[in-house]
């Protein structure tokens, strides 16, 4: 009994953090080759290697994935917290996990669209090394 009690709690404490569009951006987060805005606050993970690294928005880097799937784009990844220094690199093959966001959301003066120039990116909670 107390097995499926804690089973309980868990699921509704994971099913607290989905948004209405959780299980299509857990299927395919992707529009016209890059994040779909649709799913603008969705939990989802990306994995590839970091091909750019730039200052980007109040002073958090920002990271260039490239996912290795074809007609998909390069995505754009920050972060809530900066990383460690010298954690990501160019060449990294990462694991990106977080929420979708679009640049406007988190820039409404346009110019992290600008410097990304796309209208959406993942906004990472963690990044965890592929082995």
């Amino acid at each position: 009994m107390r097995y499926i009690f804690t089973l309980l709690i868990l699921l509704i404490s994971i099913s607290a953090f989905s948004g209405q569009y959780a299980k299509e951006a857990n299927d395919n987060p992707f529009l016209n080759g890059e994040l779909n805005p649709k799913y603008e606050g969705e939990l989802t993970a990306l994995s590839g290697d970091i091909v750019e690294i730039i200052d980007g928005h109040k002073g958090k880097k920002l990271y260039k994935l490239n996912l290795n799937i074809a007609g998909l784009k390069h995505i754009w990844v920050t972060s809530f917290a900066p990383f460690a220094e010298g954690e990501i690199t160019i060449n990294s093959k990462l694991i990106f996990r977080g929420y979708i966001a679009t640049s406007d959301g988190l820039d409404s003066t346009g110019k992290l669209k600008l410097k990304i120039e796309s209208e959406t990116l993942l906004l990472a909670l963690k990044a965890d090394s592929v082995k």
